[in-house]
């Protein structure tokens, strides 16, 4: 899966779903009933478990009264994946005998980094777009690379470790293609993941010179190449245009550009929004249509603006579904280290406590600035690491029922 959402983009929500209906109904080593009791005992020993399908349900309700049938399947369709979690944790339990599933779906980042790489390059220096490898979305497919970029750097001391220079060379080379996608926010974001860890080699006493010493190493020979790039056509009206000029008009307290402009316009008016109705909000599809209809009285300008969400996924759930859905929403994404906690009196529970606080950090930052749970990428991604991070806490919890 780790290659999938890296290399395919949105084909790999497609093979996610049809992964976990063979788990959950064609399964050999369990049947359905036995399955169904198993989520049951989880949820309870993992009540926070309930706010997914309870999020979900609100989301739904709170749209049926103003959306149309299509928008309805839309909100349903769009967040399908966080509903099979927890029955897909289960049936992967159940099947498989590999003992680290997290270190295996990091290689697989590391493997769908290096082979989206070459078709990056060709995207934007022989066919002048900006990379988006197989996502069809720029910015998306960036993030999905901060994120893949940061993992690929994370091994636990328990599994079978790659070797260095392909853990190095794959991080620096999907730093590689965020820087050369030219999106403002998985840059910074990806210089914040590099911080996160330093602290996690130093917590784990592993070789920080070498670490260090590795990625500085490799980001020296890709910035030479992300010289050659960026003094190409496409590249240099990239670089002027979504990086220097933006700081530049930051420096100088101006807003030129119209992509911060539209955020910020977003922003405020969605705030705004939230404000007037936020017991019920306004349903998950309406969410911009409400901002846009108190445009006129917060900025004294009438604005129309056709996204599907306000760029900014804590706003998103606070409009449409008001105070209790972005609640819901909160709790999801910090779900992971909660779960986490749980076993972390295990030694080898150490590196998943890692791992969740990376996921969890990491997604609560790209939500400022981009859908998450939503967009059907994102929302795989994120799936699939909460997948690992259950496959983790049965597999070390005493007397769940998998493990009798």
């Amino acid at each position: 899966m780790g290659v999938l959402i890296v290399s395919i983009g949105s084909g790999a929500t497609a093979l996610y779903i049809i992964a976990a209906v063979y788990l959950i109904f064609l399964n050999p080593k369990m049947s359905f009933k036995t399955l169904l009791s198993e989520v049951i005992r989880l949820h309870k020993q993992l009540p926070i478990l309930l706010l997914i399908p309870v999020f979900v349900i609100t989301l739904f309700l709170f749209s049926v009264t103003r959306s149309n049938f299509n928008d309805l399947i839309g909100t349903l369709a769009s967040h399908v994946q966080l509903l099979l979690i927890t029955p897909m944790a289960i049936g992967i339990t159940a099947i498989s005998k590999i003992e680290n599933s997290t270190d295996l779906f990091v290689k697989g980042l590391r493997t769908g980094i290096l082979i989206i790489l070459p078709v990056s390059i060709i995207q934007l220096v022989v066919l002048n777009l900006r990379p988006e490898g197989g996502s069809g979305n720029a910015l998306v497919f960036a993030f999905v690379l901060a994120l893949a970029g940061a993992l690929s750097l994370m091994q636990d001391k328990d599994a079978s470790k790659s070797p260095l220079w392909i853990v190095y060379g794959a991080a620096a080379c999907a730093f590689f293609m965020v820087l050369i996608s030219f999106s403002r926010a998985p840059i910074v974001i990806s210089f914040i993941f590099l911080i996160f860890f330093v602290f996690y080699f130093a917590k784990k006493a592993i070789n920080l010179k070498h670490y260090i010493l590795g990625v500085l190493f490799s980001a020296t020979l890709l910035l030479v190449s992300l010289f050659y790039i960026s003094n190409t056509s496409l590249g240099k009206s990239y670089l002027e245009k979504r990086i220097l000029a933006p700081i530049e008009d930051i420096i100088n307290g101006e807003v030129k550009d119209s992509s911060f402009k539209i955020r910020l316009d977003l922003q405020i008016t969605g705030f705004y929004a939230f404000i007037e109705n936020p017991l019920t909000g306004y349903g998950l599809p309406n969410t911009v249509e409400a901002a846009n209809a108190v445009s006129e009285t917060v900025l004294a300008r009438k604005t129309d603006y056709e996204f599907s969400h306000l760029h900014n996924d804590y706003l998103t759930y606070a409009v449409a579904g008001g105070a209790f859905t972005f609640l819901q929403f909160l709790l999801i994404i910090f779900s992971p280290i909660l779960i986490s906690r749980k076993v972390i009196s295990k030694p080898a529970s150490a590196h998943m406590l890692w791992f969740s606080l990376f996921i969890s950090i990491s997604f609560a930052s790209i939500a400022l600035t981009n859908v998450v749970l939503g967009h059907d990428i994102m929302s795989t991604f994120f799936s699939m690491c909460f997948v690992l991070i259950l496959i983790d806490f049965i597999k070390r919890s005493k007397g769940f029922g998998l493990n009798k």
